[in-house]
């Protein structure tokens, strides 16, 4: 409950990361979004003022079928081929929150580590154009 509370009211991350989706995407740009936080991915896309796709997990679940994980959804061709039908041409890649990392972090006997967004995807989906990249932020093109 602590956790909670220090990351509702005081976690600048999620501002922070709006703000630079904001700065380096277009209002009409659907974007693709992943988040190493355990919380829906719509809060980045609400506060930047961006349309898209949340993808809550990178692998997919056998427990879930119809439930795509990054990986396997921008390694079909096919899922690709019809996100890019519905205009998404933007992929975002956001890494934990370092305010929340250090307030699950500071409990006693935790050898937790931040987690960052993946530094490979695929093959094709990592040469795709990068629009901004920082530690906690990455912006790729959708080509």
């Amino acid at each position: 409950m602590v956790a909670m509370k220090i990351a509702i009211d005081y976690d600048y991350f999620p501002k922070e990361i709006s703000a630079l989706i904001r700065q380096h995407t277009q209002p009409l740009d659907k974007l693709i979004i992943y988040t190493c936080d355990p919380d829906w991915g719509g809060e980045d896309l609400f506060r930047s003022g961006r349309k898209g796709l949340s993808v809550m997990n990178l692998q997919s679940s056998p427990d879930h079928p119809t439930v795509r994980g990054l990986f396997d959804l921008l390694a079909s061709p096919s899922d690709l081929r019809r996100l890019k039908e519905l205009g998404y041409n933007r992929l975002v890649l956001v890494s934990e929150s370092p305010v929340r990392f250090a307030v699950e972090a500071a409990n006693p006997g935790s050898k937790r580590q931040r987690r960052y967004s993946p530094p490979t995807i695929s093959p094709i989906v990592d040469s795709w154009p990068v629009i901004f990249r920082s530690e906690d932020l990455l912006i790729k093109e959708i080509p």
